[in-house]
């Protein structure tokens, strides 16, 4: 009412703050038919209503219009929007650079992103691109690919390296990103990421810079010199990347490191194919994971039969680590196929097991190979029957006819059903349930439930030969199936006669036991007298 008539009194009483619970939307509207624009400003929260009133900024107090937009950075967030179409309408008047550096000051990059977005087209300065990209980099966004993205930021050779430094900071791309900008003189740029965008990241960027200069190593030196005067660093580690790229005589550099770092003789080992040398160097000092992962990449089969033999007392050691890791990590196929053929050979199945559960049940790029998904089971039905069922049921691309035919001819006849069920060879499902399992009744309820005449009529075969006539006859009825009408006829007949013996055997039986009894009752009668005269000689003796 105030409003209406007396709008004064209505500003005393909502600069006062006297009630918080009220139609805000319905009284700013008042307010500002009213003229009152400052409290319309204050209570109105749509978007519009707000940028309708604010063009009457002219007549609001400075201070309160300094407190109004100090209001709208408490929750950046909620008020980022409002601020973004504030700053887009007033861009030409107040400038993209202020507007840019003022967004900035409150570390708020997605608006300076989504400010830019708005103007970018229609600009043509160069400061306003460049922030552009930068701080589309520093959104926080995960749905690009990095690569692509750092592949085309070191391509355009920007001016400031900082959106190269942010993806690749966001992505662990530390080291590429070191070796690009050391060959480009461009070093300054990995104190600016340091010390600007993120000091946690130093020991990667010392890394990095130090992979870099040792790769630079040009000319002839010695070796030794080298390797004595980063020991007395007590940083051996620094040299392998390096030692790696080197022509040098491994055998020689691996004796010579031995005693020193045992992990650089066997680089040395490695590289020149020292096989027996490398085996001894990482058995003595249980180097089992670089055992094994040398192992798969070298391929031989005659290597493999070295260490598998039975009587190597680090067999276990290593075949943990050729399961755990070093098999996982190959994307070779032909890596893959020798260490199993090499387990094969070898006579591991229980190992052999564990090796492709690994690689199959496992997320890995030969999970759904073929081959391997037909040795799982197989190489089971042999060593552990307990895990077939389990290896049926979760493997998808295997030889399923040839699994459940081997399945059956083991003695697995519950594992052949469940293949049979699960790719629908009803028919086969009941053959074994009928015929090796031998559950008549079960096969009524299976061909119940699939309802499909071979099922039936293979059923009424089992049935018949079991000499269940009335149910086969049901079944080759459900079957619609007359073919072996003749031998259901002859069948009958015969159960027939066998009926008829069994009755006539029982009626002798019976007779038989009737016979006895009389036989017995006679037996009985003599006895007793037998036993009279006996009885009176003594009353008459007495």
């Amino acid at each position: 009412m105030n409003l209406m008539h007396a709008p004064q009194v209505a500003d005393a009483i909502l600069g006062n703050e006297m009630f918080t619970h009220y139609d805000r939307p319905r009284i700013a509207n008042l307010c500002e038919k009213a003229g009152l624009m400052q409290r319309a400003l204050e209570q109105y929260e749509d978007l519009a209503d707000i940028k309708r009133v604010i063009v009457h900024a002219t007549t609001f107090p400075v201070k309160w219009l300094t407190n109004y937009f100090r209001m709208l950075r408490v929750n950046i967030c909620q008020n980022l929007q409002v601020v973004i179409q504030i700053a887009t309408k007033y861009s030409d008047i107040l400038g993209p650079v202020k507007l840019i550096k003022m967004l900035e000051s409150y570390k708020t990059f997605e608006g300076v992103y989504y400010y830019l977005g708005s103007i970018a087209n229609l600009s043509t300065d160069p400061e306003v691109h460049f922030k552009y990209i930068q701080a589309a980099t520093r959104t926080e966004s995960n749905y690009y690919n990095p690569e692509k993205v750092k592949n085309f930021l070191k391509e355009a050779k920007l001016r400031d390296q900082l959106p190269l430094i942010i993806v690749c900071d966001h992505f662990d791309f530390v080291h590429d990103l070191v070796l690009y900008l050391l060959p480009n003189n461009l070093t300054n740029f990995t104190e600016v990421y340091v010390q600007r965008v993120n000091s946690i990241r130093t020991p990667w960027v010392v890394g990095g810079l130090l992979d870099a200069l040792l790769a630079s190593f040009t000319g002839n030196f010695s070796l030794d010199e080298l390797v004595h005067e980063v020991e007395q660093r007590n940083q051996l580690k620094l040299i392998p990347p390096w030692l790696e790229a080197r022509l040098y005589e491994p055998l020689v550099v691996g004796k010579f490191c031995e005693k020193r770092d045992p992990y650089l003789a066997y680089i040395a080992y490695a590289k020149g194919f020292c096989d027996d040398e490398l085996i001894t160097i990482t058995n003595d000092n249980t180097m089992f994971k670089q055992q094994a992962r040398y192992l798969v990449k070298r391929c031989q089969p005659e290597l493999w039969a070295q260490v598998l033999v039975s009587d190597n007392l680090h067999r276990r050691a290593l075949i943990d680590q050729i399961v755990a890791t070093a098999l996982p990590e190959s994307t070779d196929p032909d890596n893959v196929s020798v260490t199993v053929k090499a387990f094969l050979i070898a006579d591991l199945p229980i190992e052999l097991i564990e090796l492709l559960e690994k690689i199959i049940i496992e997320l890995s790029p030969f999970s759904n190979n073929k081959n391997l998904q037909n040795l799982l089971p197989l190489t089971a039905v042999c060593a552990d029957k307990g895990k077939v069922v389990g290896y049926i049921n979760k493997l998808q691309n295997y030889d399923y006819m040839e699994i459940a035919k081997i399945a059956t001819e083991h003695g697995l006849f519950k594992e052949a059903l469940t293949i049979y069920k699960k790719y629908d060879q009803h028919a086969m499902a009941i053959t074994v349930l009928v015929e090796h399992i031998v559950f008549l009744d079960r096969g009524v309820e299976y061909a119940i439930q699939v309802n499909l005449p071979e099922v039936w009529s293979r059923l009424a075969k089992a049935q018949l030969d079991g000499l269940r006539i009335k149910d086969s006859i049901d079944s080759y009825i459900k079957a619609e199936d007359a073919s072996t009408f003749l031998e259901v006829i002859v069948e009958s007949q015969a159960g027939k006669r066998m009926q008829k013996e069994k009755r006539i055997r029982r009626q002798e039986m019976d007779w038989g036991r009737e016979r006895n009894d009389e036989t017995a009752g006679v037996e009985r009668y003599r006895d007793v007298g037998n036993a009279i005269p006996k009885t009176s000689m003594l009353i008459w003796t007495s």
